[in-house]
């Protein structure tokens, strides 16, 4: 029986990839966006090939009703939920002093609310199975901080904290909870940052380039996998050398 997997934000970037890594290792992947677009239809039909199976979903996941509905659904159509990837997340930059209310609310509400309303509806499966895996993504940002970030490392360092928490509450329930740390990484939201600044920080890198969405995915593929048993609370760097 193939294992069900749930990828946050996997319309495109590094959910995508994560998403194309599970496939191509065997789960059942649930691809989602927060809403309907010709990413999401595309990707969706590209992993199809892969495996008929691959669906997709859209909701809102800093909505709670939303994610209690979107996961009801989930249940009801597939039945379950093995591996759940936290991967949706936004970014709002501003220095602190130019940050607005909704500029901070809006990157706490999907990047650390999201999570905990996802996890929340899928976990109790989870317990009843006694049998998970639940992969957060976070960011090099909640680590060391960074210009003009305040809301999005305070979202991301809440997130290591909610999965090291997590991790002691459902051990006993053969349910790990993990949190990796990417550094930067080639996506979309990575190539609007302008040149200069992407080159002062690759000079801070020891490997002395950005990462690929692959060395992101392949990590989580074993996260995912029984392989990764022992493993729980741990916080795992994918940033060159970053230091």
């Amino acid at each position: 029986m193939k294992q069900i997997a749930l990828v946050t934000g996997s319309s495109r970037g590094i959910g995508k990839e994560i998403a194309r890594e599970l496939v191509q290792s065997g789960f059942q992947v649930v691809l989602h966006a927060s809403k309907a677009s010709k990413d999401l239809e595309s990707t969706e039909f590209e992993f199809k090939k892969l495996d008929h199976r691959t669906s997709s979903i859209v909701f809102d996941v800093s909505d709670g009703a939303a994610v209690e509905r979107a996961c009801k659904d989930i249940f009801k159509s597939i039945g379950r939920v093995d591996v759940l990837i936290n991967n949706a997340g936004i970014a709002r930059d501003k220095t602190l002093v130019n940050m607005s209310d909704d500029d901070w609310d809006s990157v706490m509400k999907v990047n650390l609310y999201g999570p905990f309303f996802i996890t929340k509806n899928v976990l109790p499966a989870m317990i009843e199975n006694n049998y998970g895996r639940i992969i957060n993504i976070s960011s090099i940002a909640a680590e060391r901080g960074a210009y003009g970030k305040t809301n999005y490392a305070a979202a991301k360092s809440g997130l290591i904290g909610f999965t090291k928490s997590l991790a002691l509450e459902t051990g006993r329930y053969n349910v790990t909870a993990n949190v990796i740390c990417p550094g930067l990484i080639d996506t979309e939201m990575s190539r609007a940052i302008p040149e200069k600044y992407v080159q002062k920080a690759i000079e801070q890198i020891s490997l002395r380039r950005v990462g690929r969405t692959e060395e992101i995915a392949s990590l989580v593929s074993f996260l995912a996998s029984e392989k990764s048993s022992y493993i729980t609370g741990a916080v795992l760097d994918v940033n060159g050398g970053w230091l």
